[in-house]
């Protein structure tokens, strides 16, 4: 459920030939900065988008901890009244043997 953390956003050298410079990349960004602008607005949705992950991850743990709990003391209580009904019978045995 993690590994979304383990992907590397992509480079911007990446879409550019393979000897274009990173100083290149910035003057093609400094002479359109609409590009600029759009890169930046991805960049922040991507970082919105991360954190909503980061939200969904974190409560889907903390309801399935909830639904453990409820489980174990549902079974606690199965338990509890297993181990009653099992004295209770054998109480009865004891008093049929007294009989």
């Amino acid at each position: 459920m993690d590994n979304w953390k383990d992907i590397n956003r992509p480079d911007i050298k990446g879409y550019f030939g393979e000897k274009v410079t990173l100083k290149q990349v910035h003057e093609t960004y400094l002479s359109q900065p609409e590009l600029f602008l759009y890169a930046q607005s991805l960049d922040r949705h991507i970082d919105k988008l991360e954190s909503l992950i980061e939200k969904a991850i974190i409560e889907a743990k903390i309801e399935a901890l909830q639904e453990l709990r409820a489980l174990r003391r549902e079974r606690a209580i199965k338990f509890q009244k297993n181990i009653t009904d099992d004295l209770i019978l054998e109480k009865l045995e004891q008093l049929k043997k007294q009989a």
